[in-house]
């Protein structure tokens, strides 16, 4: 190869090189620019992308607590309404109770009478398994909340106080469903005032 052959080829070489290092640095200047918008459509993305799942984290907590309120109530009114279920035919029974008290009351002492003794007892019994109780009321001072006064007495004990039941009341499971009828004592100068008052 001659000397000018060389130089021929060094010189192609180099211009190639030129053009390839030209290209290069468009390239670079492009991919900076290219970057560089790139970046900020990323984080601007990135930032919607941030709020959006912010959002959605949000709207789920709000909607588990609701999910976890919802289900409180639900498992509360479950409790209530099996605590409550019989309430119904505890009611009906009651009449059927008080019937029992009444034919006690009238009934002598014969095989007939413990007999009947019995199934009272029994009824009594099973009435209180679920959850009846009977309110004890003679000598207690009027509760609107367990009472229902149907007549006043003059009486020795003091004002308001109940003195005789007229028909018991009962509670269920800590829920009054029959208040007592009861006849309550009133000083004989009450009594009085309240027949001026009412002239």
């Amino acid at each position: 190869m001659t000397k000018n052959n060389v130089s021929s080829v060094e010189e192609r070489i180099m211009k190639g090189a030129e053009k390839v290092a030209q290209h290069i640095a468009a390239d670079v200047e492009n991919t900076e620019k290219f970057s560089e918008k790139t970046l900020l459509d990323i984080k601007k993305e990135l930032e919607s992308k941030t709020k959006t799942l912010e959002e959605y984290t949000n709207t789920l907590k709000r909607l588990q607590a609701e999910f976890e309120n919802y289900s409180k109530r639900v498992e509360n009114e479950r409790q209530e309404y099996a605590l409550y279920a019989s309430e119904k035919l505890v009611l009906k029974l009651l009449s059927v109770l008080d019937s029992f008290e009444q034919a006690l009351k009238n009934i002598g002492d014969d095989s007939h009478a413990k007999g009947v003794r019995m199934i009272f007892d029994q009824l009594r019994k099973v009435l209180e398994s679920e959850g009846l109780q009977r309110l004890e009321v003679l000598n207690k001072e009027f509760n609107v909340d367990e009472h229902e006064a149907l007549l006043t007495k003059e009486s020795k004990n003091s004002d308001n106080t109940v003195i005789e039941e007229l028909q018991a009341g009962y509670k269920l499971k800590n829920k009054v469903v029959r208040h007592a009828r009861v006849v309550i004592s009133k000083s004989k100068q009450k009594i009085e005032q309240n027949l001026v008052g009412g002239k």
